[in-house]
């Protein structure tokens, strides 16, 4: 097995958690590594499979482009996003190293985007997801002033009983919609984003070929 690419990395309960792709059928990886990390210990790795809402079907081969640890009901998961750009959520509890994980889709943001970071944040006791994407088919097709945009997306939905191809999609013809699921005006133009805190994020804003760094509210 070759490592093409590793598409993130992140810290939870003990290990370290990878995203990246491989050149197996079942492309998609999850690699997770327990701390302490030590020369020669061995990552368990889990192959993913994804329902694309906007493609239609399930596919193994794309990575997971962005993702964030997530708790349900005292399980763990991770939560993360495509290119073309559903949202999935894979299980990671109690998995045999080589096994295939069968995502479940909750929903789709639209086709022609790709995810670039993801962080969750509390607000008026809600929690949020926020990814920022890069639009492929900005030139083409585009949903604002630059290819560059992001979303914010109630929770909620990861426990939502329509998925996979019932997921909620966002109305791509509007700025909000369906409920909970929101275009966030300050992530135009923001290349890279991170949550600072419940209130704050940091952005990379491009500025007609500069990077700018800002701090930026939380919508």
């Amino acid at each position: 097995t070759v490592i093409r690419n590793i598409t993130g990395v992140e810290f939870t309960n003990g290990r370290v958690l990878a995203a990246g792709q491989c050149n197996e059928e079942f492309a998609s990886k999850i690699y997770s590594l327990p701390l302490p990390l030590t020369h020669g210990k061995s990552a368990a790795i889990y192959s993913t499979e994804t329902y694309h809402v906007a493609h239609g079907r399930w596919e193994t081969r794309a990575p997971i482009q962005s993702f964030v640890p997530y708790v349900e009901d005292g399980k763990n998961f991770i939560v993360g996003s495509f290119s073309c750009t559903p949202i999935a959520k894979f299980p990671i509890d109690d998995i045999d190293s080589g096994a295939q994980i069968k995502g479940t889709s909750v929903v789709e943001l639209g086709s022609g985007n790709r995810p670039v970071d993801m962080f969750t944040y509390e607000k008026d006791g809600k929690q949020w997801l926020v990814t920022n994407t890069d639009r492929f088919h900005h030139s083409r097709r585009p949903l604002g002033p630059s290819q560059y945009w992001g979303v914010r997306v109630d929770m909620s939905y990861l426990g939502a009983k329509d998925i996979n191809e019932d997921a909620a999609r966002r109305d791509v013809s509007k700025q909000a919609g369906p409920d909970g699921i929101e275009v966030v005006e300050s992530l135009f133009f923001a290349k890279h984003v991170a949550k600072l805190s419940n209130k704050e994020m940091v952005v990379l804003r491009d500025d007609e070929g500069t990077l700018d760094l800002e701090i930026a509210p939380l919508p």
